[in-house]
């Protein structure tokens, strides 16, 4: 960590180590406030963009105050990106698949129609605004539908070839469209839940209590996030270690193996889809 004073601001520089640990305490916080706040947890806000988003403001009052300025080093950023990303193929399997059956075929139909629409709308947005029509693209399903992973990617080709500033409007969308949709998420799916009346057939245990249990529907709707699912196999340190061997392991090979894809097919992949 650097401490240092610009334009009589104070100015913060976290180095590499620094900014993981602030990461970790942010979303730690996070977790002590959605613990406290019946609605975060009825409408399952997840814990990292709660406190992401108080950071968020914390950092732009500090900023615009001129109090402090405080500076994040991103170069894990990259890694743990296609970490996460690899841990989502990590779950994925050709058996949870067969369960998905046609709705699972239904649901790839309409998010294909959904990443086009965003296109669609992204083009006529630019074209109204009087913007290159990638500046569309780079702001809509680029970041909504594929992320910050992907506004990585196409982020960086489109400021190569000349369209400034792409990469921060990219990262702008897909950070809006992440906290939007894990506001309106929550909320949306608790209702459609309750409209429906769905229920979990999985044999779940709810503060060491069955759901075979008479358990008040009050006191379901409050259970602690990480009270719900209580696993039977126990989390030892060789079996931490085994699995981020083999996540590493998937990494590497996957990078790889997207990189000879780009190379044979010369299409441009994000970094992550190897991985995942």
């Amino acid at each position: 960590m650097k401490i240092t004073t610009v334009d009589e601001v104070l100015s913060i520089l976290f180095n590499e180590m620094g900014t993981v640990t602030l990461a970790i305490l942010v979303l730690l916080f996070g977790s002590y406030v959605k613990k406290r706040v019946n609605f975060l947890r009825k409408y399952c806000v997840p814990t990292p963009v709660i406190g992401g988003i108080i950071f968020a403001l914390l950092n732009l009052l500090l900023y615009k105050t001129e109090i402090v300025s405080v500076n994040l080093t991103n170069t894990y950023q990259n890694d743990f990106q296609f970490m996460f990303f690899t841990i989502v193929g990590y779950g994925a399997s050709i058996t949870l698949l067969k369960k998905g059956g046609s709705k699972l075929i239904k649901y790839f139909i309409l998010t294909g129609i959904l990443i086009l629409s965003q296109g669609i709308l992204g083009v006529i947005a630019a074209d109204i605004a009087g913007v290159h029509r990638i500046y569309g693209i780079i702001s809509g399903p680029a970041p909504l539908a594929g992320g910050h992973g992907s506004v990585a990617a196409y982020g960086q080709m489109a400021e190569d070839l000349g369209h400034n500033g792409a990469m921060v409007i990219g990262m702008a969308s897909a950070t809006f469209g992440l906290i939007a949709g894990s506001l309106l998420g929550g909320p949306l799916c608790d209702r459609l839940i309750r409209k429906n009346n769905l229920k979990n057939t999985e044999s779940f245990v709810y503060k060491n209590y069955s759901l075979n249990n008479n358990i008040g529907e009050e006191e379901r709707d409050y259970i602690k996030e990480e009270d719900v699912l209580k696993t039977t196999n126990d989390i030892t340190v060789q079996s931490v270690f085994k699995h981020i061997a083999i996540i590493g392991v998937f990494m590497t090979t996957g990078n790889y193996l997207g990189n000879i894809i780009t190379e044979l097919f010369k299409v441009s992949l994000p970094g992550f889809v190897g991985p995942m």
